[in-house]
């Protein structure tokens, strides 16, 4: 489930570029749709803060991550050091490599990625109309406001017509002058949120080959897992 939580940030980042003129939220999602489909790869460095809300705690990781279409993408987190972990993304398979554990974790990409949302994003036909409701002003915006109070981003809501166990809704931080995607929060039907924020981001680059193919290391133990 974690996982699946990380890949649902992961494509509503990629699908949330959003261009400059929208005016409404009708507009905006016409537009997203539009942006979408023209991005062939991106990279970026990322902040990932884990809120689990049972327990009142957050954790906090840092590292960087790169996409190229149709599907395929790497993952790094490089701190704090006991954290590190590389997810790659190939064209039939998942591999999460934990470095503390010296551990990779092995999955066919048509099993882990059941989830409806996330097949429409990677075969390039999700449309946000379709799967989404888009809010601009909604109950509880001040307190989302004040936690990225030193943003400066528009903030927008998304609403799934069809919630999921792993994202209730989303929230988007976007630049108001280039009406570029920074920061995305979703949570999940435990109150747990997942946020991330981008910096450095940039779209339509040129990227090695050699970052999406994956070796497990030697001596490392490979599970195998079909869930």
């Amino acid at each position: 489930m974690r996982f699946i939580q990380w890949l649902t940030i992961f494509f509503l980042i990629f699908m949330l570029q959003l261009p400059a003129g929208a005016e409404d939220t009708t507009e905006v999602a016409d537009k997203i749709q539009q942006r979408y489909e023209t991005i062939q790869s991106f990279e970026a460095d990322f902040t990932q803060r884990l809120t689990r809300a049972a327990i009142g705690t957050t954790t906090e990781t840092k590292g960087r991550i790169w996409f190229q279409r149709p599907a395929l993408v790497r993952w790094e987190t490089r701190e704090p050091e006991e954290a590190m972990e590389t997810i790659v993304v190939t064209e039939d398979a998942v591999w999460d490599y934990l470095h503390e554990l010296n551990t990779v974790n092995q999955m066919p990409v048509e099993q882990l990625l059941n989830s409806r949302t996330l097949m429409r994003f990677l075969t390039g036909s999700a449309n946000l109309v379709e799967d989404f409701r888009v809010e601009g002003v909604w109950d509880g915006q001040e307190k989302l406001a004040e936690h990225w109070a030193d943003s400066g981003l528009m903030l927008f809501r998304l609403v799934p017509h069809e919630p999921e166990p792993g994202m209730l809704f989303a929230y988007i931080g976007v630049e108001p002058e280039t009406f570029i995607l920074r920061r995305i929060m979703t949570v999940d039907f435990q109150g747990n949120g997942n946020e991330i924020h981008l910096e450095n981001l940039t779209v339509d680059v040129d990227l090695d080959a050699n970052l999406f193919t994956f070796t497990p290391p030697e001596g490392a133990v490979v599970n195998e897992s079909m869930q």
